[in-house]
C-alpha cells in the first residue's frame, strides 16, 4: 500500500496551471487509494 503525505488544499486567487492543477489531482487520487481500489475490481 502506497502513503502518502497529508496535504492541505486551501482556496486562493491566483491562477493555478494545467501542470499545477493534474498534480493535484495525482495527490488526491493517491491519498484516496484510487489505484489500490482498480486492483481489487
Amino acid at each position: 500500500m502506497t502513503t502518502v503525505k497529508d496535504f492541505d488544499a486551501k482556496f486562493t486567487s491566483r491562477e493555478v496551471s494545467a501542470w499545477g492543477g493534474l498534480a493535484l489531482l495525482k495527490k488526491m487520487m493517491d491519498w484516496m487509494g484510487i489505484q489500490e481500489a482498480k486492483a481489487m475490481v
